[in-house]
């Protein structure tokens, strides 16, 4: 697979900026890539789909506002070289909806219906964007109103909006606020988001009346099909056996969970990772955990832990030297470990987002305890998975609090630390048939919602990649409003 052919299906060797800035050989080969797909797979599917650009949108000005921004090209890219056109072909060329048409608003027939994408780059884009739908030109407000075109905000790779995570909790409520100022039906209005809690969030708060759909994209970040074949074994090499706990990005329920772990003497028989970024346990303690619990005094108890856990000095046990972590498996840190701990990237109230953190055991066929909003467990049994309630205490599933939840967590834990690696082995042996079940729904979910049949007949053309924007879920919602545009 080439370098190319690795990006748009998901599997990326180096990073896009460093693809970008190859310069002109690169650019075509990916062009050409994506006009060969868009002909052989996506045209039939989705030819019906049609994406404006507002001819009158300042790009250069307003890179973080409406319909434009550095959603694909790293951030660390020289803006000032940036020209509407570059932009505007970055966007219909790399990934981002490599299926649909794409036009200036100038190029519209006059009763041609189309979408209208923003696609959004940052978490605060809704509490710190003033301007909201005013920057959208008239003339596409009134097609709007007059039920020519629709809105549609992506964001699939985050699940904030909706959560009652502090900042994030009053995104749709802002959302509607820009339809109010604007003038224009909320029901042409929709937002395409990762918290698969998205919808019901919108259905209790009277105030939402625009359309909201949770996503899952992330399936997609890993080559399933490279694991297919792989026969996991449980094969301990040394005293940190019992759990694997990989934490890239330093989250205050990810700390906290570090931070109990060690409370609780289970810190040394895990394998555990984390990205400290102001340098210390202690200082990112201080940091993400002083809003945790009221009680100053339990605060500083888990800060204090910190102190301890910075004279373990190195915490990453993953080599993997690939530019982003999020898109490999480490086969050989799964088979030395029990179990996988997983802490997803959010855990908070009225917020289930699945990334890539809670497919990597299924796919590789590791059993898992995962920290994430309540009802994660429940959702992934409803998707057809097994979950491991036969050997695990999974009330932390819905538990009534955080401290409840990780308690319980920790619990399972210290249960099956006081087992030896006998007994251990036993257990993986018992929850194999839950594992192999959960790689059979995987791939099964994998082909149906991401794939597209090739010469032979199956279906192994991903339509996925790491813009998780551009994949085909996102696709099939746009094909479903278009069947019921009235």
């Amino acid at each position: 697979m080439s370098p190319v052919e690795g990006f748009l299906n998901g599997f990326l060797t180096e990073s896009l900026s460093s693809i970008y800035n190859k310069g002109e050989d690169i650019y075509a080969a990916l062009k050409n890539y994506v006009d060969r797909q868009r002909i052989e797979y996506y045209e039939p599917y989705y030819k019906h789909i049609t994406c404006v650009v507002n001819d009158e949108y300042d790009y250069q000005n307003n890179i973080q506002q409406i319909n434009g921004g550095p959603v694909i090209i790293n951030s660390t890219y020289n803006w000032s070289n940036v020209t509407e056109r570059t932009l505007f072909e970055c966007q219909t060329i790399y990934s981002l909806f490599p299926f649909a048409i794409y036009k200036k608003y100038k190029e519209i027939d006059t009763n041609e219906k189309y979408f209208y994408p923003i696609f959004l780059n940052s978490n605060n884009y809704f509490i710190e964007n003033e301007k909201g739908f005013k920057v959208i030109s008239e003339n596409i407000l009134n097609d709007v109103r007059n039920n020519k075109a629709k809105i549609v905000l992506f964001f699939p790779t985050e699940g904030y909006s909706g959560s009652n995570l502090p900042h994030y909790e009053k995104d749709l409520i802002i959302i509607q606020s820009w339809i109010d100022e604007v003038n224009i039906p909320s029901n042409n209005v929709y937002y395409i988001g990762g918290n698969l809690c998205l919808e019901e969030v919108a259905r209790n708060d009277s105030r939402i009346k625009f359309n909201c759909k949770g996503i899952s994209t992330f399936e997609t970040w890993n080559n399933f099909y490279q694991y297919s074949d792989i026969k996991l074994e449980f094969k301990p090499a040394d005293v940190k056996y019992l759990y694997l706990n990989m934490n890239r990005m330093p989250r205050r329920h990810r700390l906290i969970m570090l931070l109990k772990l060690a409370d609780s003497g289970l810190f040394n028989v895990g394998r555990n990772s984390f990205n400290l970024m102001y340098g210390s346990f202690v200082s990112t303690a201080n940091h993400y955990c002083w809003e945790f619990n009221k009680e100053k005094e339990y605060t500083n108890r888990l800060c204090n832990i910190g102190s301890i856990l910075d004279e373990y000095k190195v915490l990453n046990i993953d080599t993997d030297t690939t530019p982003n972590l999020a898109i490999n498996l480490n086969i050989e840190i799964f088979e030395k470990t029990f179990i996988s701990l997983v802490t997803e990237t959010l855990a908070a109230d009225n917020c289930i987002f699945f990334t890539e953190k809670i497919w990597k055991p299924i796919i590789i066929g590791h059993p898992f305890i995962v920290l994430s909003g309540n009802n994660t467990l429940a959702l992934l049994k409803e998707y057809g998975f097994r979950t491991f309630d036969k050997w695990i205490d999974e009330s932390y599933d819905e538990a009534s609090n955080f401290d409840i939840k990780t308690d319980i967590i920790i619990n399972n834990l210290k249960k099956f630390n006081g087992m030896t690696v006998e007994q251990l082995k036993a257990i993986r042996n018992e929850m194999k048939e839950v594992c192999d079940h959960n790689r059979i729904v995987f791939g099964n979910i994998y082909r149906q919602k991401f794939c597209f049949p090739d010469e032979s007949g199956n279906n192994t053309i991903v339509m996925g990649g790491l813009s998780s924007v551009g994949c085909r879920p996102v696709a099939d919602i746009l094909v479903n409003i278009k069947k019921t545009w009235a």
